[in-house]
């Protein structure tokens, strides 16, 4: 039986497969697919996922997005108290972020985020992942502080935002009374991203 805790890991990642081993240890296996999600007109806050499957137009497209891949699945392995997950590589954590994302798990989203700190260029692999957030558009408050604090923790870098960030950051700043306390950048954190948009 899955424990309830683990089932709440397991929401917006409808492509994993829970594994255990002997000793009660617990991974979720998560394939490195390509999804998004699209927009139902009689359900518009539904965060259902669907996979970009290849065709026979698309299929170039896939073969592109596979041959990026250092590995086809990512593992992550479920810490003891079963209340979060262990992103082993950036890759991963980059992968786990948009999923988060793309369910509106904005608090995930940005204590995800920390993770994801570079002074450097992605590799093909975390480009890719990363180019995924591109896709999402979300006008709710918690999505412009998200938006924020990725583009604040990638500015050391030469990443390319699919944002741009002043914006987000003013969106941000005009939504502050109603963005949760979790998805608030610090005092510091503010007075820098000022800095790098420049505001």
């Amino acid at each position: 039986l899955r424990p309830a805790l683990v089932c709440n890991l397991l929401q917006g990642i409808p492509h994993s497969i829970l594994l255990a081993d002997i000793n009660q240890s617990i991974s979720i296996l998560v394939p490195a697919l390509e999804v998004t999600r699209p927009k139902i007109q009689l359900a518009p806050f539904s965060t259902e996922l669907v996979v970009i499957r290849g065709d026979y137009e698309t299929f170039a497209r896939k073969q592109d997005w596979y041959m990026k891949l250092d590995t086809r699945y990512y593992l992550y392995p479920v810490h003891v108290s079963m209340s979060f997950m262990f992103t082993p590589t950036l890759a991963s954590a980059l992968y786990l972020l948009v999923l988060r994302f793309f369910h509106w798990e904005f608090k995930d989203v940005f204590q995800l985020a920390s993770t994801i700190g570079t002074d450097v260029e992605f590799t093909p692999e975390e480009k890719q992942n990363f180019g995924m957030l591109g896709s999402i558009s979300d006008s709710r408050p918690e999505a412009h502080a998200c938006c924020a604090k990725i583009g604040l923790l990638v500015a050391d870098s030469p990443v390319q935002l699919d944002w741009f960030l002043p914006k987000e950051t003013a969106r941000m700043i005009r939504n502050s009374a109603v963005i949760s306390l979790e998805c608030r950048l610090s005092e510091n954190e503010e007075r820098r991203l000022l800095v790098v948009c420049k505001l």
